[in-house]
This record gives structure tokens, sequence and C-alpha cells, in this order.
């Protein structure tokens, strides 16, 4: 997957941007150095079905995937911990450094998936799917709010964001729930992940695309289907879609927000991408073929006149 067409080849040229464009007997491929660079996590298909990436305060990387745990050592991917046959969902660090795993739990006499995890006050909150919120204490999950709709949680440090299926956006402060946007405003349908911007302003990435939600109210950034996570990177807004890859979109003052993609053409080994996790030299990318590193291009567009 992302290797040459045939290895028979023809004819090289490099273009002005240091890709290399290479004809071969079966047609015609491209090699960028600083492209999208595929990473097999496992020789599993389940193992190599990335759901989430999450670094630690020290450091380590590690992803969940359909099927364990996986740690990044040496460029390379290793199971780490005891769940080598379970779907790990979300991945978190408390306090003392320790990694707390979402996963497929018992709540009461029901098994449920336990989605994402969120601190607040000190206190570590978990989105437990068909059942609610619940906080975490040494490993057990105590039932906050129950709504089988929530989804996702996020905390701002004041307060907890919480994602529904369907039913809008609530937040907890501890003690009580409170109603921030419904359903019939925000118009997103399932919310799947939530993201916090520096300045308070809320992301969300949904069933029907990516929302900011700021004191305006909410307003649609970019229009794709089911949107499972959202970066802000200062200017940049980073969404990873299982229907178009990755998406990228940035504000112009003249044409609004301006939104490409990144999918298999350019590089991905499946349209189908689930987690984001920012990196000091790039992205890393999770997706149902493995982890992909993608350095976001430098060299401007060169804009041609053709006809006027």
């Amino acid at each position: 997957s992302g290797g040459l067409r045939s290895d028979t080849i023809y004819a090289l040229f490099t273009d002005r941007e240091g890709v290399i464009w290479i004809g071969t007997n079966r047609g015609l491929s491209r090699f960028d150095r600083l492209g999208p660079l595929q990473q097999t996590v496992s020789d599993s298909p389940n193992g190599n079905f990335i759901r989430t990436l999450f670094q630690t305060a020290a450091g380590a990387i590690y992803a969940g995937s359909n099927r364990g745990l996986f740690i990044q050592k040496d460029e390379q991917w290793i199971p780490a911990g005891a769940s080598a046959t379970l779907p790990i969902y979300a991945l978190a660090e408390d306090r003392s450094g320790k990694l707390i795993i979402g996963s497929s739990a018992h709540v009461g006499q029901a098994v449920r998936d336990v989605r994402s995890f969120a601190d607040l006050g000190g206190a570590t909150y978990a989105a437990v799917g068909g059942i609610g919120l619940a906080q975490v204490t040494s490993g057990t999950y105590h039932l906050k709010y129950a709504d089988p709709s929530v989804s996702t949680v996020s905390s701002d440090g004041d307060k907890l964001w919480i994602g529904t299926d369907g039913n809008g956006l609530f937040s907890f402060d501890g003690r009580d729930i409170k109603l921030e946007a419904s359903p019939e405003t925000l118009k997103i349908g399932m919310i799947r992940r939530i993201a916090l911007a520096p300045d308070k302003t809320v992301w969300i990435a949904g069933e029907h695309g990516v929302f900011r939600l700021s004191a305006d109210g909410p307003e649609k950034i970019i229009e794709a289907e089911d949107v499972r996570d959202v970066l802000v990177d200062g200017e940049n807004v980073w969404a990873a879609t299982t229907t178009r890859g990755l998406l990228h979109a940035r504000q112009n003052e003249q044409f609004g927000w301006l939104v490409s993609s990144v999918g298999f053409e350019q590089g991905l080994p499946s349209e189908k991408a689930f987690s984001i996790l920012r990196l000091d030299d790039g992205l890393l990318i999770a997706t149902n073929r493995g982890v992909v590193k993608y350095k976001p291009g430098e060299v401007p567009p060169k804009l041609i006149a053709t006809r006027v």
C-alpha cells in the first residue's frame, strides 16, 4: 500500500517542490519526501485499525487499535499492556502519570464502550456509551449524569463539555448540567469530538461536519460527513473523517474558509481517518490501515493565468 505501481521504471522527473514523478509500465507514480508516510502498526488487520492516538507528558506515543494497545519505540510500533484482544477507543493520563485506557467496561450489569476522558477539579471523567457521564476512581466508574446519548467529553479547566448523539451540547461545572446548544441550533447529529482553542472557542467534530461555537452561536466551518476528530493549530484547522480522509481548513479574508483534502490520491493508505495527534514536526493520523506521519507543505502554489 502506497508503493510503486510496478518495478519497471522508464522515466523520472523532479518538479519544483522536490516531488519525484515516476513513469512505469503500469502508469504514473509520485514520491514526495514530505508527503504522508505510512507506518504499519500490526500484521493483523484489526491491530492495524487505529482508533485513537495519545502522547503522554513524558513524550511516549500510544496508538489504540481494534485489537489492543501499541507504543512507538525507535520508529517502530510494539504491543503494550495486557489488552491485546480489546478494542481501544480512548487514552488519557492521570495526575500520577498512569495511562488510562478506554475500552469495553462493565458499568452495572451492562458492558459499555468508554469513548473519551477529561479532567475537572482533580477528578477524571469518562463518556460511557449507552450510560452517560461517569467519574473514574481507582479503575471503577461511578455514574454522575445518566444519559445514554452521551458520546464524548472534554474539559477547558473550568467545566466539562459533553457531546451527545443527537441531543445537543451540554456543560458540567462539577455540580449542575447545562444545555449549551440544542440539536435544532447545532444541527450536527452525533458529536464525535470536542476541542477547546486557547481563546475558549469550542470546536466540534460531528456527524455532519466541523462547527465552531462562540458567543455569536454555532458556525459550520467544514462541510463533511462523519468527522471523527478535530485539531486547531493556530490559524489551521485539521479534521479526520471516514469519508474524505484528512481535511485542512484555513480562513481567508476575501473568500472565507478554504478547505483542502489529503486522501488516497495524496498518499494516505485509506480515506478513513479517526484521530489526529500534533507532533513537533507535523501530524500523526490514525487510519484503518495503520498510522500516517504527515508534514504540511511550505512551498506556496505557483499560479499561472492561462486565459483572460
